[in-house]
């Protein structure tokens, strides 16, 4: 009988039984050296977070400076603020759970999935070089008892598929839908002394029902088949 090389056993075993994926680290904000996200003493994984990691900003008064291109697996962020003249690109979610104002200004960012709960305060987005791939889908889901905002300041931009269960979105500029349309409650306003649109795209079919739902503020374009059933204010 033929001896079977160690070699052999060990690739025998890879091809059969492949390691499993890694799994993404958490890497909180610490701030404890600077405001520099480009800075690994600010982060509880002692080094600058990267494509691998879910990373999470949720420290009291957290002021973080992007002043680069930050490239990481998901993000999350609770209160503070994110700036500078950088762009943060999430391969996942990024979800934005606001117990008090978040503001999160940046150049060319991309964010593919958007999940806000601005349960307190306003949750404010600024990217007027927003990335086009982002906002391939956005859910606004506030809780029953919140009384947060979301404004977004991305310029014209689209919408694959949306999501308000329930929660105000207030915008500048034309958000154009062009996949699907779940809006269950909450209200759809222009930010502040400007002009919002809201295209409902062709392929988009939706049924809106009864359920408190408000527009104030903005042009509605339905070029798609959008249905109310029930009085709307």
């Amino acid at each position: 009988m033929r001896s079977i090389s160690l070699a052999f056993i060990v690739l025998l075993c890879v091809t059969l039984f492949p390691p499993a994926p890694a799994r993404a680290a958490a890497c909180t904000w610490t701030g404890a050296v600077s405001t520099a996200w480009d800075e690994a003493g600010n982060w509880s994984c002692d080094a600058i977070p990267d494509a691998t990691d879910a990373v999470i900003v949720d420290l009291v008064g957290a002021t973080v400076v992007l002043d680069t291109t930050a490239s990481v697996a998901s993000f999350t962020m609770s209160r503070g603020m994110l700036s500078g003249s950088g762009a943060l690109n999430v391969a996942g979610l990024t979800r934005i759970a606001a117990v008090q104002d978040v503001t999160i200004s940046t150049n060319g960012s991309h964010l593919p999935e958007l999940e806000i709960a601005a349960e307190n305060g306003i949750v404010t987005l600024t990217d007027p070089a927003l990335g086009t791939d982002s906002l391939q889908s956005l859910t606004i889901n506030n809780s029953a008892f919140a009384n947060g905002t979301t404004i977004l300041q991305v310029g014209d931009h689209a919408i694959g598929a949306l999501t308000v269960t329930r929660g105000p979105l207030n915008w500048a500029g034309t958000l154009t839908v062009t996949d699907s349309l779940d809006w269950q409650a909450g209200s759809f306003g222009a930010a502040s002394g400007q002009e919002a649109t809201l295209v409902i795209g062709a392929d988009v079919s939706a049924t809106v029902p009864a359920a408190g739902q408000s527009i104030s503020g903005l042009t509605l374009i339905n070029a798609g088949t959008l249905s109310f059933s029930g009085a709307r204010r």
